[in-house]
C-alpha cells in the first residue's frame, strides 16, 4: 500500500493510543488488512446506516432531531442526578443548581434578537431580484446563523436597516 493509500481518509480506522502502536508498530503482522478493514466495517455500519438517510432531512426535521437528543440528554442528566441524590443530596443539589445557571447562561448568550433576524431576512429578499440567487441565500443563511456572535448585532442591525432604507418596498 503506497504512502497516499495509507494515508486516505477511506484507510482511516480510530484506535486509542496503546492498540495504535501495537497495531501498526509493535505487532503489525498479527493485525492483517481483512482484520482491520472487517473492524472498520463493523464499528462503521450503524453510522453508515444512519447517514445514509440525512440527504433527505429538510432544516425543519434537522432543528427537530437536534432538539430531540438534547431533550434526552436532559432527561439522562436528571435520572443520573437522581440516582446521585441517593448517595449525596447536598452534591446533588449542587449540580442541578449548576444545570439551571448554564441553561440561563444559555438562553442570556442570543445575541440577536427576533426582531434584527426578521429584517436581516427581510432585506436579503429584497435584495433577491437584483443581486445572484446563490449570493442572497448564503447571506440569509449567514444572518440566521449570526443570532449567537454577540459583538456584531449592532452592526448587523445597523447594516440591515440600511440595505432596508436603500431599497424600494416590494
Amino acid at each position: 500500500m503506497s504512502i497516499e493509500e495509507r494515508n486516505a481518509f477511506g484507510n482511516l480506522i480510530l484506535l486509542c493510543t496503546p492498540h495504535h502502536k501495537v497495531v501498526d508498530k509493535t505487532s503489525p503482522d498479527e493485525y492483517p488488512v481483512q482484520l482491520l478493514r472487517s473492524w472498520k466495517a463493523q464499528r462503521e455500519a450503524a453510522g453508515q446506516t444512519a447517514l445514509a438517510g440525512l440527504r433527505q432531512v429538510t432544516e425543519a426535521r434537522l432543528e427537530e432531531m437536534i432538539l430531540d437528543v438534547l431533550h434526552q440528554r436532559d432527561r439522562e442528566l436528571n435520572a443520573a442526578i437522581a440516582r446521585f441524590e441517593e448517595v449525596d443530596s447536598q452534591a446533588a443539589a449542587v449540580l442541578r443548581d449548576l444545570l439551571r445557571q448554564l441553561e440561563e447562561a444559555n438562553l442570556a448568550s442570543s445575541a440577536l434578537n427576533q426582531d434584527s433576524v426578521t429584517t436581516l431576512d427581510r432585506a436579503a429578499r429584497k435584495l433577491q431580484s437584483s443581486v445572484n440567487l446563490d449570493v442572497v441565500t448564503m447571506l440569509d443563511r449567514a444572518a440566521r446563523k449570526l443570532e449567537k456572535l454577540p459583538s456584531v448585532v449592532d452592526q448587523l442591525t445597523s447594516a440591515a436597516w440600511d440595505l432596508q432604507n436603500k431599497l424600494p418596498d416590494r
